[in-house]
């Protein structure tokens, strides 16, 4: 009698290596639609720019300062700023001057930004 799991190893069980591909494929497909999410729309020309964690809010609006642009914005921590700028090779210069990631503001200001201004001035 043919048994149909014979080839398999007798159990008819893979085990957990038959996942490896949908697990490789759920953290790629995650990190694409993150990045896209993130991704600097440029919307009036506003872009979250984040330093180092190292930096102060010194360095990080003399990062923006050296991309040529000016700082619109502060949040909750000192490597992250709202910089404008409307040249358009504004994102590549702040990567050249040491960003380490350049984001739509709006989902910025969502997560982290100023206190104040999520929990309104009403009180």
């Amino acid at each position: 009698m043919d048994r149909p799991n014979e080839g398999r190893g007798g159990d008819g069980c893979g085990g957990w290596r038959d996942f490896i591909p949908a697990a490789a494929l759920l953290v790629f497909g995650l990190a694409g639609l993150g990045m896209a999410m993130l991704a600097p729309s440029g919307n009036g020309g506003q872009y979250a720019v984040v330093a180092p964690p190292w930096y102060d809010l010194r360095q990080t609006m003399a990062l923006v300062q050296a991309a040529d642009g000016l700082v619109s914005g502060t949040g909750g921590l000192a490597n992250i700023v709202v910089a404008h700028s409307d040249s358009p090779g504004f994102v590549g210069a702040l990567y050249r001057a040491g960003a380490w990631a350049v984001i739509d503001p709006i989902r910025e200001r969502g997560c982290i930004g100023d206190r104040r201004t999520a929990q309104g001035d009403g009180g």
